[in-house]
């Protein structure tokens, strides 16, 4: 939302030190969570589930099926987290660049 209103309310956009500035902290920023998941999704591998299936033991099986569903959300709500922001900025920056390039092709008409 921030980087909406901010680029509506500039005129002449941001300068190329700016831009490389935060285009390093996005690729930082995705760089982390990305670690984050796979972080996740190793201690999921990890994890033994055969103390928790019903044959064996059903008092812990709903523990078990708790302990699956939370490292199945939590790994989806974090690559959605990651993958929404850079999806928004590309069909923006798509959008950006298809202005850019039909004003100068306007200004070639000219």
């Amino acid at each position: 939302m921030i980087s909406v209103v901010v680029s509506i309310t500039t005129v002449d956009g941001f300068g190329k030190d700016f831009a490389g500035y935060v285009v390093s902290a996005l690729s930082l920023f995705a760089g982390l969570f990305f670690s984050f998941i796979l972080m996740l999704i190793d201690k999921f591998q990890k994890i033994d589930f055969s103390p928790y299936k019903k044959d064996v033991n059903a008092q812990l099986m709903p523990i078990g099926v708790r302990l699956k569903n939370y490292y199945k959300k939590a790994t989806t709500l974090s690559f959605y987290i990651i993958c929404w922001p850079y999806s928004v900025f590309y069909f923006f920056l798509h959008h950006y660049l298809a202005y850019h390039f039909m004003k100068y092709a306007s200004s070639l008409k000219k």
